[in-house]
């Protein structure tokens, strides 16, 4: 059996939020559809981060700690309507599907109780997002990026290092991963390699709405948002608070799967966290599996509900675009039988013609008496030319798709040519082109662009 869930805002009244439960069970679907007070979630949510910050890395098998998570378990199968839920306590759940806006996406669902256990232990939960954008694959890059900051000091540095050790360490199946840190993980480099990477991890301190990189540089996650990251299979930031802003962020920008947390982690448990993770990646190349170990290893720890995995919401849109390509070969044969059905009425029903009355019909040329014309030969198309290295710094190809002969600015039009022309980047002339036209196509004046551009590329 599965479960889904939706939550979003209300369109009616800015202060409720709408949900709604379904089920795939076979004897009587759920439905239940209501909505309530946003205070009363916020409630809540404040009600459980203090929770978690107390309990810290103690067992929940604690009598007291137990009692107080069964506490917020009625409070928020309450709060959702899930107590009154009639469930066939007979099936046997596979998963959970949590679909909802950013601000409600981190709830800890695995809070809830069924049959007497918390959901954690029984189903996967599988967040995903409502966005606006078709996350289709493009490509399946290979690249495996890993970034560190080992340099805050005390025991964050202390377990940073640790971990960044235990995963050197690892005998990578798909080749050896990318290891940067510290100053070396800077911004340019986050932007060269994100494009291009099948998975990304980040080790750090992170903040709720924007991503601190190791070399102190901040990228909100609003900007994130616009990238085009459809060829990253995974993003796990290993830090506090990644789950909410962030996640919905990368999965705007293409991101297939992405790994964080609701509420702020220790250190220790984030360390443990992605050692094993990894280390069941690398062995199964399963990121389902993985996650399941994940949620083995924090069985007795509170951080089990904050742990929290997203994956990329299949959009209307993806399914009508596959439909019309599918119809396409059918349409084509279905043209090719009714000319064909045409063609032979037409043979049995019209005369054949003389060939003499043909003899009139087919013009010579006037310059060239008496010689069968040639047909008349029609050129190839061009391929895509890119940015040629023979031209000045003014010239546009026409060809090209990207409006370099609109820039009005000599000395951006010059750097945008570089940037095209710089093979000894690690991005594609594809990759590059992309990037220049995303920013050229931005609803701004030329001198943001530019700037945006120098921010990008650091031409």
């Amino acid at each position: 059996m599965q479960l889904s869930l939706r939550i979003f805002s209300s369109k009616e009244d800015s202060h409720k939020f709408e949900y709604h439960w379904s089920s795939s069970q076979s004897s009587s679907p759920v439905e239940s559809y209501t909505s309530k007070e946003k205070k009363e979630l916020e409630s809540f949510l404040s009600s459980w981060n203090s929770l978690v910050f107390r309990v810290n890395d103690a067992s929940i098998s604690d009598t007291g700690i137990r009692e107080e998570l069964q506490r917020k378990s009625s409070w928020l199968g309450n709060l959702l309507g899930f107590e009154s839920l009639q469930l066939d306590t007979q099936s046997k759940w596979k998963e959970l599907i949590f679909i909802g806006e950013s601000d409600y996406i981190t709830l800890p669902l695995g809070l809830l109780s069924y049959r007497g256990e918390f959901l954690s232990h029984q189903v996967s939960i599988i967040r995903k997002m409502k966005i606006n954008r078709d996350n289709r694959m493009e490509k399946k890059n290979e690249k495996n990026v890993f970034f560190f900051q080992t340099n805050f000091g005390g025991e964050l540095q202390k377990s940073l290092e640790e971990e960044f050790l235990e995963l050197s360490k690892i005998k990578w199946k798909k080749g050896d991963p990318i290891f940067l840190k510290n100053h070396l993980a800077r911004e340019e480099r986050l932007r060269e390699y994100l494009p291009i990477s099948n998975t990304f991890y980040l080790g750090s301190h992170i903040e709720e709405d924007q991503l601190v990189l190791p070399d102190g540089s901040r990228i909100p996650s609003s900007e994130i948002g616009t990238w085009n990251l459809s060829g990253l299979e995974l993003a796990f930031l290993n830090g506090c608070n990644s789950g909410g802003s962030l996640a919905s962020a990368f999965l705007s920008a293409g991101t297939q799967s992405y790994l964080g947390y609701g509420t702020p982690v220790p250190n220790e448990i984030a360390q443990s966290i992605g050692i094993a993770f990894w280390k069941e990646w690398n062995r199964s190349g399963s990121i389902s599996r993985s996650v399941q170990v994940i949620q083995t290893l924090l069985k007795d720890s509170i951080f089990q509900f904050s742990f929290l995995h997203f994956v990329s919401q299949e959009s209307k849109s993806k399914t009508t675009k596959y439909l019309k390509f599918a119809m396409v070969p059918i349409v084509f044969l279905l043209g090719v039988l009714l000319s064909f059905f045409l063609r032979n009425r037409s043979s049995e029903e019209i005369p054949p013609q003389p060939v003499e009355n043909l003899k009139e019909e087919i013009p010579f040329p006037k310059n060239t008496p008496g010689i069968r014309s040639k047909s008349p030969s029609i050129p190839k198309p061009k391929r895509f030319d890119r940015v040629s290295k023979k031209k000045t710094k003014g010239d546009s190809t026409k060809n090209s798709s990207i409006p370099i002969g609109e820039i009005r600015d000599q000395k951006f039009r010059a750097n945008v040519i570089r940037f095209l022309e710089d093979d000894t980047l690690i991005l594609s002339p594809k990759e590059r082109e992309r990037i220049v036209r995303r920013i050229l196509r931005v609803n701004t004046d030329e001198s943001q662009k530019k700037a945006l551009f120098h921010k990008e590329t650091g031409y």
